[in-house]
């Protein structure tokens, strides 16, 4: 046979130039000619169509200054543009362009400048072609393999020789190898588990089940050797068989399983030595012996309960219940003996003793050979426990719900102080305005005492919330038991009578009076709730004096003298056991939330806090008795505070500087500083206050300001305006102080404060009483 040739160039036909034009037209890829301005000179059909139009004509005509205007960045163009002057060539340069729907795509670009031989013009020629396929599949690929690098597992591709082609970077981390170590090895190197012929028995099952998981071992670079958990998945990629494994390390695990072995081991051991009722049970179900502690807790014998089936009779009094207990621990038996498991689950139930008593108890059976071993463990007292820690969590969220609304209530009162003050305040400048025969003062005046009420209440929700100044003062409780009277006869209603019992000698005490209020309340409100129809409540008042005899048999009592206040009523009373009990928190006598159990805990730390004692005698059907001893203040060491004049005390000249960040309010403020004859400064911020304090060229004796404001509180505002002007004095006003310039309540030494809201002739007295 005649031996071929391949054709020789000179055999080949010659191209014509509307041969090659029509190759270009017709390439697979984009091939165009340019301008340097921009202007299209040659695009062929695919190019026209990777842009989006029908043809390269209609791409030619539509579009001026294409090849500008495609970029979908700008940067992209002039980026080409310098590398062309550079290189007067670029080379698969990728980028960003836009069809004629606007839709962006990825671009590979050849060009290169050429200069005309006939008119020595310069334009661009070059090759584009479409790879938004392969950018999009390239940014999932990094996505994904971002994803792996940094899974906390360790992740091997493996192909099926066993070479390791992926490591993550757990893996390497985990191994200790870099990653080009990893991938020039095979799983044999790093799994000593694993041989050649091993791989292969474990490829050909994995391509039966597809997924697999099993435990293995790792030896790291270092050589150390530590146990993993492998789930092993095989798939086929471009015609490759690849298995992909997730490898933790379970060292800690298997230390954990390990430990807890050898800790079961070393608790049966104790178990069966241990005090424990046990049993020990045919395999027929006939009871061959129990042990000391099953007669001492739990009393039968054998004779008393020869077979399992009287045993459950005799333990369980519900026959319903019998039933359940006894058909699931056989079905449990059954199931252990199935899968020779020697250790059934444990079961918990009531037990009934011989003695009639019920006790509570888990139930362990264990399989030994033909017999079976019933340790009972008793649990009374941890159910027990766990009832009252039931009843305890219940008594918590109380006080949580308590919590809440004291926090709801101080900050209502707090905003509704400041709106108080402005009433108060215009409609005291009101009546001030008005001549007393004027009809409108009348009106006016009842608005004020309104205010005032209002005022009063308010300041009962704060003590309520704990927001409450304290600042006790020296006063006779006489006088302020008087006062709350009328408060306390709507308290407990008109059906129990209250009498008041007034001491003849002096009573003076030293606390704040709002916590003679607390105490007050309080107790009448449980001597109402103690009356369960007509009764009566008795509040006396004494002065009482005891000495050292008496105190040695009375051990929270300290010699000297005191004043009793003491509440009586003739209710319900209370036994022994009850009144041991009275002063706990969350301890009450009263139905599901009728009661918060705090309030005579509140009393005894009231009377505490103010080095007092109390006694409380009751006695069923009969009634009760809270005796409460404060030490008595002496009129000459009580704290004197300037008497109120009728007359309202005003400037001797001098200038106020006030700051407050509501507006209302700082304008009231001025028009009652001016009323008292003061020259005021304004300032609506802590920084213009500090600005006003450094520009004003007058002595300013005193300012006064907030506790809480916006950019600083008015201790950090006191310090910065005493480092300017180190005379001048300052007054605090506040709603409630928080712990700003108070702790716990109690007002710092040397503190000067005014509770709003205030009356006028209040900030005056005030303001002289600092002044002078």
């Amino acid at each position: 046979m005649q031996e071929k040739h391949p054709p020789k160039p000179s055999d080949m036909p010659s191209l014509t130039a509307h041969d090659y034009q029509d190759m270009l037209m017709n390439a697979p890829v984009g091939v165009f000619s340019s301008t340097p301005e921009g202007n299209f000179l040659y695009v062929n059909v695919a190019m026209a169509e990777i842009f989006g139009f029908a043809s390269p004509q209609e791409m030619m005509a539509l579009v001026e200054n294409v090849a500008k205007d495609l970029y979908a960045d700008s940067k992209d163009r002039k980026e080409v543009l310098r590398l062309l002057e550079e290189n007067k060539a670029v080379r698969n340069h990728e980028c960003r362009f836009v069809r004629k729907n606007n839709t962006t795509f990825w671009a590979s670009y050849s060009v290169r400048a050429v200069r005309n031989e006939k008119d020595g013009k310069l334009y661009y020629q070059g090759f584009l072609s479409d790879i938004t396929k392969r950018i999009l599949e390239k940014e999932a690929l990094l996505r994904t393999q971002f994803a792996m690098d940094r899974a906390p597992d360790n992740i091997l591709w493996i192909n099926s020789d066993g070479h390791i082609v992926y490591a993550n970077d757990s893996s390497c981390n985990c191994l200790g190898y870099s990653r080009d170590e990893l991938l020039a090895m095979k799983i044999f190197d790093i799994d000593p588990d694993f041989s050649p012929n091993q791989w292969e028995q474990h490829k050909e099952k994995r391509r039966r089940v597809g997924t697999m998981a099993f435990e293995s071992r790792h030896v790291t670079k270092d050589g150390r050797i530590f146990p993993v958990e492998i789930r092993s998945n095989h798939f086929e990629y471009n015609g490759y068989e690849l298995s992909l494994t997730f490898d933790r390390d379970i060292t800690e695990r298997k230390r954990t399983e390990q430990a807890l072995r050898e800790s079961e081991t070393r608790f049966r051991q104790l178990f069966k030595m241990a005090p424990t009722p046990m049993a020990h049970i045919s395999k027929n179900g006939r009871v061959l012996d129990v042990n000391d502690a099953f007669l001492d807790t739990i009393g039968y014998s054998t004779n008393d309960a020869p077979t399992l089936e009287q045993a459950w009779q005799l333990s369980f009094q519900d026959s319903d219940q019998k039933e359940i207990m006894s058909t699931k621990w056989q079905n449990e038996l059954e199931r252990a003996r199935a899968e020779n498991d020697d250790q059934m689950e444990a079961m918990e139930c009531p037990v009934r003793c011989k003695d009639g008593n019920e006790r509570r108890m888990i139930i362990s059976t264990r399989l030994i050979e033909d017999s079976i071993i019933l340790s009972f463990f008793d649990i009374t007292a941890h159910h027990q426990a766990e009832a009252e820690r039931k009843r305890l969590q219940e008594q918590l969220h109380q006080s949580q719900k308590l919590e809440a609304v004291g926090v709801l209530a101080g900050g209502v009162a707090h905003d509704f102080n400041n709106m108080l003050g402005t009433i108060m305040g215009y409609a005291e400048l009101a009546i001030n305005d008005t001549d007393p025969a004027d009809p409108i003062r009348g009106k006016i005046e009842s608005i004020l005492d309104a205010a005032r009420r209002s005022a009063g209440l308010t300041r009962q929700l704060l003590a309520f919330a704990r927001k409450q100044t304290i600042e006790p003062v020296a006063f006779d409780l006489n006088t302020a038991v008087e006062a709350i009277m009328e408060m306390i006869r709507r308290l407990i209603g008109e059906h129990i009578e209250l009498a008041w019992l007034p001491g003849d000698k002096p009573c003076t005490i030293c606390m704040d009076p709002v916590q003679l209020d607390q105490i007050l309340v309080n107790l009448c409100a449980n001597a109402r709730d103690a009356i369960a129809d007509i009764g009566r409540i008795t509040i006396e008042t004494n002065a009482v004096s005891f000495d050292a005899d008496y105190c040695q048999s009375h051990a929270e009592f300290l010699p000297g003298d005191y004043v009793l206040l003491a509440v009586s009523d003739n209710g319900c009373g209370m036994d022994n056991e009850t009144l041991s009990h009275i002063f706990e928190p969350f301890f009450t006598t009263k139905g599901l939330g009728m009661g918060t159990g705090m309030g005579l805990s509140t009393v005894y730390g009231i009377v505490r806090q103010n080095q007092g004692f109390i006694n409380v005698y009751s006695e069923p059907e009969k009634g009760t008795t809270f005796r409460i001893y404060l030490p008595e203040n002496a009129a000459d060491s009580a704290e004197a505070k300037p008497q109120r004049t009728e007359t309202i005390r005003k400037s001797r000249g001098e200038t106020i500087l006030i700051v407050e960040d509501e507006p209302m309010l700082l304008d009231l403020g001025m028009m009652m500083l001016q009323r008292l004859g003061y020259s005021v400064i304004a300032a609506a911020t802590p920084h213009e206050a500090i600005r006003a304090a450094r520009e004003n060229t007058g002595e300013i004796q005193l300012f006064i300001t907030d506790v809480v404001m916006p950019e600083m509180t008015g201790r950090d505002l006191a310090k910065r305006l005493q480092e300017i002007r180190p005379d001048m004095e300052c007054l605090f006003m506040s709603g409630y102080t928080a712990n700003v310039i108070a702790h716990q309540g109690v007002l710092d030494k040397g503190i000067n404060f005014i509770q709003k809201p205030f009356s006028l002739n209040d900030l005056a007295e005030k303001i002289r009483e600092i002044l002078n």
